[in-house]
């Protein structure tokens, strides 16, 4: 099981608040066709926003394989680990409301845990958690998911809290020095128990206060087609004789709300496009919603890591400068999800698919490739016509 992955690329770009107009709409439909052929790929959704319209979207392919309902633009996939990314938008409209801080002691909200805790973890706080720089164990593969305690009927913020005091028992992990950090899906259930310590409430109804319905998404938890058989399935390459299968609504693959906040959200491109123009919005100063200085937060990272606050953060150069990318990449096993933001130049894009398969993500790397290129062609066109006009 391959579970809540982060990437982050590097690409060659040009800074400037162009207006893209993307003239590659007539053309894309068409590659992407041939990329759902060439890999065998169920279905794809591609989106392209700026901070206050979406520029570009579609969706084509099959809900599952071997059926004949078509994707539709506005059904949801599982994102996997980009749900990092809303977990850490949550945690900056509380801090905005002063009910927590990003440098809040994780044993200053819990203090009776301390003592049976590992000694490494007694100082780490809320955003050393968000950044993967709390020494806690990853929770990335399949002997690890098999340690996670099965859920019951028990209230949830005590099932998360009773599953943290576990985790903080464990060895602590070392931080990878050449990123500056280890990447953790479990530290993001610590940062949840601290969300939920200072409000009283379950990480899924905090969400849908301060994330989704102020920004008017529509999204909720687990597999799509988990309330809905007719919605979009995730499909894998069973172990057993290698066939490639869409999964069934609750089987292996399923998350579970202990480690929800790490990466088990469901959305369409088209309401993802909206969490993506309120970062968007944030990082040039004109965000609607929360403040634009918490916004530049979660996409700040510190001078030895790679990674911010939800989000993968890295420099990247075109002719003689230099900008900033905020990108990150999700599967839970069964889809694949990848989103890039360009601040400079007011874009972002998105493209999720509904298979979990490595050779799969190839084909979602092309259009990634495609995108860029077609983004590139219309930046440089921008910044010749200005030159024209500066003459």
């Amino acid at each position: 099981m391959r579970l809540l992955i982060f990437f982050i690329g590097i690409f060659f770009w040009g800074t400037n608040h162009a207006q893209i107009q993307f003239e590659a709409r007539d053309s894309l439909p068409q590659k992407i066709e041939q990329i759902l052929a060439k890999y065998e790929i169920p279905a794809m959704a591609v989106a392209l926003t700026n901070s206050s319209e979406i520029i570009y979207s579609t969706a084509l392919g099959k809900r599952k394989l071997g059926a004949e309902e078509k994707v539709q633009i506005d059904d949801p996939f599982h994102i996997g680990s980009n749900t990092k990314a809303m977990t850490a938008y949550l945690a900056a409209a509380l801090v905005e409301e002063g009910k927590i801080a990003w440098g809040t002691k994780f044993f200053d909200l819990f203090p009776t845990w301390k003592e049976q805790a590992h000694p490494a973890y007694a100082s780490i706080t809320l955003v050393d958690l968000f950044r993967h720089q709390a020494f806690i164990q990853p929770y990335t593969e399949d002997v690890e998911w098999q340690k996670i305690p099965k859920e019951t009927t028990e209230d949830i913020i005590h099932q998360r809290q009773l599953w943290a005091q576990q985790i903080l028992a464990l060895e602590p992990v070392s931080i990878d020095e050449t990123v500056g950090y280890h990447y953790s899906n479990a530290g993001y259930t610590l940062a949840t128990t601290m969300l939920e310590k200072v409000n009283d409430l379950e990480y899924e109804t905090l969400m849908q206060i301060y994330v989704f319905a102020p920004l008017e998404i529509k999204a909720d938890f687990g597999w799509p087609n988990t309330k809905d058989a007719n919605q979009v399935y995730g499909h894998y390459i069973q172990e057993e004789d290698s066939v490639f299968i869409a999964h069934k609504r609750a089987d292996e693959y399923e998350i579970g709300r202990l480690l929800a906040p790490a990466g088990d959200v469901h959305i369409s491109i088209i309401d993802y496009c909206k969490f993506l123009q309120a970062n968007l919005s944030g990082l040039n100063g004109n965000s609607t919603h929360l403040s634009s200085k918490n916004i530049q937060y979660l996409h700040t990272k510190d001078e030895n890591s790679h990674y911010a606050v939800g989000w993968g953060v890295g420099k990247v150069k075109f002719g003689d400068q230099r900008f900033t990318l905020s990108t990150h990449t999700g599967s839970a096993g069964t889809f694949y999800s990848e989103t890039m933001l360009i601040p400079e130049l007011d874009i972002a894009f998105a493209i999720f698919i509904n298979s979990g398969e490595d050779y799969h993500y190839e084909g979602m790397s092309e259009i990634r490739t495609y995108l860029f290129k077609a983004i590139r062609k219309e930046y440089e066109k921008t910044r010749n016509f200005v030159k024209t006009e500066e003459k």
